[in-house]
């Protein structure tokens, strides 16, 4: 299988000791255009067995026997089931905001997806508030993504991998890594995604859950961010909120 990041572990479904403790380096997904992924339902509840795949890539599988589902990923950066604050921060100079972003504030941000009565069980939600757990939907999350990683390097697909980079162009169309990579521009990884994410944001439209939320969210942690990486993306986000009229 192929891994999802190799000094990047991904999201657990181990209880944190505190499970609405704000991440301070999420992993996230950054695409270089909006798309739908499509994966076996059973993803949302359990991790995928070695029967399951050669059911999969069996000649007689059909969408519809795989029971495939979709996840709407936007253009830049998709947080994966991620509790945190969007735009609280907005009016906030920099250098100037908490270290860690106002309780009371923080959010569930997670993609658009056709398996949302999976992901809401009752195991996946916090028995005293009744509120989704973080590192449950991030870890359901996750599993996805391997799966979708695991699929486009397989060579039986017959075509070209999204997480790789393919000649003529600068990065992936699809890539995993931490916002600390992409904040401080330490990795290849971490310069891809970043130029990918700086040159997506002036063109997103105003959509509420694929847009303003998570580029809210981005803008909250970049104002957090170490390195000139984070600091040209707060400003790219600030431009947006300016031009979309935004708080």
């Amino acid at each position: 299988m192929m891994p999802l990041v190799e000094k990047n572990p991904p999201p657990t479904d181990s209880a944190p000791a505190d499970p609405f403790a704000w991440d301070p380096d999420p992993l996230v997904l950054v695409s270089r255009r909006a798309r739908i992924l499509y994966f076996p339902k059973v993803l949302a509840t359990r991790d995928a067995t070695d029967a399951d795949y050669q059911r999969w890539h069996a000649d007689t599988a059909t969408i519809a026997s795989r029971q495939e589902e979709q996840l709407a990923v936007g253009a830049g950066v998709t947080f994966l089931g991620t509790w945190t604050t969007s735009w609280n921060d907005l009016h906030t100079t920099r250098g100037h905001a908490t270290s860690i972003p106002d309780p009371s504030k923080m959010l569930l941000v997670e993609p658009f997806s056709r398996v949302r009565d999976a992901i809401t069980r009752r195991e996946n939600k916090d028995p005293a508030t009744g509120r989704l757990l973080p590192h449950r939907v991030a870890a359901i999350y996750a599993r996805i993504v391997r799966h979708l990683q695991r699929e486009a390097a397989d060579e039986r697909a017959g075509v070209l991998n999204p997480w790789e980079v393919q000649d003529g162009f600068d990065g992936p169309e699809l890539a995993l890594v931490r916002l600390s990579e992409m904040f401080t521009q330490r990795t290849e990884a971490g310069q891809q995604a970043h130029a990918t994410v700086t040159s997506t944001i002036r063109h997103l439209r105003r959509d509420r859950h694929e847009v303003l939320t998570p580029l809210g969210a981005l803008h909250d942690y970049a104002i957090r961010g170490k390195g000139g990486g984070a600091s040209a993306i707060l400003e790219e986000c600030r431009r947006w909120a300016t031009a979309k009229k935004i708080g």
